[in-house]
């Protein structure tokens, strides 16, 4: 018997493009396997497939970091996908639109999301997804056979604003 499961894995990038520098946090579904092996879910044809291409994002820019302010531009979307049948815009359609209605029912019971770190978790919440793929360092490339551990919605929340809350620091520091 099989007991894989779905998992959020969580990234935190800083990167130079268009003359500035940003901070990209991300979260992408993964599928974890008996034997503790991380794979991408476009691999699993048992119906997750249609979170191929699924990307949590948000980014953070250095002006806006050395303000003290957060990051912005959050967003639940398919990301480059290769090819796509009617049938698979249809399911990523209805993905989007079924996250789309549990995030607003999230947001009237309990406000909108403070952070970037709780919305990945509220996202994951309505994707079904309660467990999250946290490196072990800033540096780490899960995918690529670095440490890392699963976490719950608390740990994810508390990784993700740390990245972010550490590149912010950065930034103030580089300013002053």
């Amino acid at each position: 018997m099989t007991t894989e499961r779905l998992a959020l894995e969580l990234r935190a990038t800083v990167d130079n493009s268009f003359g500035s520098q940003y901070w990209h946090g991300l979260a992408l579904p993964v599928r974890i396997t008996d034997d503790s092996q991380l794979r991408g879910v476009s691999d699993d044809y048992s119906g997750r497939r249609v979170l191929e291409c699924l990307e949590i994002r948000a980014q953070l820019d250095r002006g806006y970091a050395a303000e003290g302010k957060g990051s912005y531009g959050w967003s639940i979307e398919y990301r480059q996908p290769f090819s796509v049948s009617l049938h698979d815009a249809e399911r990523m359609t209805a993905t989007l639109r079924g996250v789309a209605v549990k995030l607003a029912k999230l947001d009237d019971k309990y406000g909108p999301p403070a952070t970037f770190g709780a919305y990945v978790a509220r996202v994951g919440d309505a994707l079904g997804i309660n467990e999250f793929v946290i490196p072990r360092s800033p540096e780490a490339d899960v995918r690529m056979g670095d440490s890392w551990r699963v976490g719950n919605a608390a740990d994810a929340v508390a990784w993700l604003d740390g990245q972010e809350h550490a590149y912010r620091v950065s930034q103030t520091a580089a300013v002053a």
